[in-house]
Parts: structure tokens; C-alpha cells; sequence
């Protein structure tokens, strides 16, 4: 497991343990009948509070995994070119003999899977193609905009995992600008104003957009 990030919440973490230990034991556990491994592997990242980058091998099942937190607060990059597929946090030198690799980072819409399989191809070439990766997206996130924020990377083609989906760890966020008519509407505390009303040194305590109602 390569680990890149910090558990502020969702899986107990004690202050003298190291969380990328705590999580890779999480990851790994043998979750007996309860659920399968895709789905345990999915639940306790959707649990994760905090900013990651993550790429965590499954030897049970030849399968990697690898993806950002949903605001892509750390590094993952990935570049697929002549035959080979490279994950990496920071894009190094080109290297001579991959002259044309081109680094771009991992779309922060969920975590991809590889399932590779038991003989490796005998030309030494990467597993990884257009048809193997797969999408555990946020469950908040529709197919339209993970095909969108993957625009740059044309050699991925999105394959959207049918059932199993990452827990949407924020709400909604403003989608919209607020207009004339909600600001004329605001409500500011006397603190508030107070402080505004000090920093305008003696100005007209109007304000040029809104008229704000402020309290007695």
C-alpha cells in the first residue's frame, strides 16, 4: 500500500500509531460472510475523513487500486504510453527510454481498479488497457462528469462499476451565484456590522451591494 495522506476521522486512529499502518490493516482484513472484499475495500475508503492519495495492491485478487480523496487534495499521477501504465505522486524526468511519457494527474472521481491477471502478457507489456479500468465513483457524481473530468486522459475509457459506489463524504456544494435579490435580503449580526462599519473609517456604513438589515 502506498499512502499519501492523513485520517482526521472515520476509522479510529490512536495518536501513537501511524495511520497509513491502521488503514492498510483495514484494508486487508478478511471480512469473513459479511460483505466481499470490493465491497469492504469500498466502505472503509468511503469512511476516510481527511486528504489522501492511495494505491493499494489486493493479492487475494490481482486487483490495484488507486485514487484521490473526493477534493483531490494529494498528489496521484498516471500515464499510460507504450505499453506501459505508471502511477506516481510527482512527475520526474522524462526518462530515455520513455521519451514521450506524459504525466497527468488522477481525476479526483472516485477510485479505479486493475484486475490483472494470473500470467503476466509475455511481451512484458502493461496489463493495463483501454478495457480493464474500472470506477468506483462518488456516489454524488454523475456519469456525464466523470466522462468529462477524464477528457484528458483519452487513453482511459471509463468503465463505471454498476452498483458500488463511494459514500459522498461532504453536501452539496453552491452551485449557483447569489443574485440581487438574496443579498438585498441578507441578515448581519451587530458584530458583524460593527466591524464593517469600524474598517470603512468614518464611511457611509451603506453598502454599495446590497442593503443589508441590520439589527437593533
Amino acid at each position: 500500500c502506498l499512502w499519501n495522506g492523513e485520517v482526521f476521522d472515520g476509522i479510529e486512529v490512536s495518536p501513537e500509531v501511524n495511520d497509513g499502518a491502521v488503514l492498510l490493516d483495514s484494508l486487508s482484513k478478511d471480512t469473513a460472510l459479511a460483505c466481499s472484499r470490493e465491497e469492504h475495500i469500498v466502505s472503509v475508503l468511503s469512511r476516510v475523513r481527511g486528504p489522501w492519495a492511495l494505491v493499494f495492491w489486493q493479492a487475494d485478487e490481482r486487483r490495484l487500486w488507486f485514487g484521490r480523496d473526493y477534493v483531490g487534495r494529494r498528489s496521484l499521477l498516471w500515464s499510460h504510453c507504450q505499453g506501459v501504465f505508471a502511477l506516481s505522486s510527482v512527475s520526474g524526468p522524462v526518462g530515455a527510454s520513455h521519451p514521450s511519457m506524459v504525466w497527468s494527474e488522477v481525476p479526483a472521481i472516485g477510485i479505479f481498479t486493475v484486475q490483472f491477471s494470473a500470467t503476466p502478457p509475455s511481451d512484458g507489456s502493461s496489463q493495463v488497457s483501454r478495457h480493464n479500468l474500472t470506477l468506483h465513483k462518488w456516489s454524488d457524481l454523475s456519469e456525464d462528469t466523470c466522462t468529462a473530468r477524464l477528457e484528458a486522459s483519452p487513453y482511459i475509457e471509463l468503465s463505471l462499476h454498476p452498483s458500488l459506489e463511494l459514500s459522498c463524504p461532504v453536501g452539496p456544494f453552491n452551485c449557483t451565484v447569489p443574485t440581487g435579490d438574496f443579498l438585498s435580503s441578507c441578515v448581519v449580526t451587530r458584530e458583524a456590522w460593527d466591524f464593517v462599519d469600524g474598517a470603512s473609517a468614518g464611511k457611509d456604513s451603506s453598502c454599495d451591494a446590497c442593503t443589508a438589515t441590520v439589527p437593533t
